[in-house]
């Protein structure tokens, strides 16, 4: 599994919940979240389109396992899942329950990296 990026800061509130901060992202544990499996992405910037950033990560290998326009649902190639709300770009990463407690901050760093550069050009 890859490092965290070199400008990233984690976080931990009083309950043990992680966030982590960059200049793209915030990635934040879900409050729902057991053992680090769901993680909350919300992108910093303007103009986030949800289907841009489908588009562009289907190009970079996911796989797009969407069921209704309402959601769109991506694949990594590493099983982890990706749930964009195209209304309002929010984005919900589910990592895989194989993927051992220890790499899954970095498994979920490693996608948020993924969906922040899918929604560029």
């Amino acid at each position: 599994m890859t490092a965290l990026p070199p400008d990233a800061v984690v976080e931990s509130d009083e309950d043990g919940d992680l966030s982590v901060v960059t200049p793209r992202f915030l990635l934040a544990a879900d409050h729902a979240c057991f053992r680090r499996l769901g993680w909350r992405c919300a992108l910093r910037g303007e103009g986030i389109d949800a289907h841009r950033i489908a588009r562009n990560l289907v190009a970079r290998g996911y796989g797009d396992v969407t069921r209704s326009p309402l959601l769109l649902e991506l694949q990594h190639p590493a099983r982890h899942r990706l749930l964009v709300v195209p209304r309002s770009a929010r984005v919900v990463i589910r990592i895989d329950v194989e993927t051992p407690l220890p790499e899954r901050l970095a498994a979920a760093v490693a996608v948020a990296e993924d969906v922040a550069a899918a929604s560029g050009p």
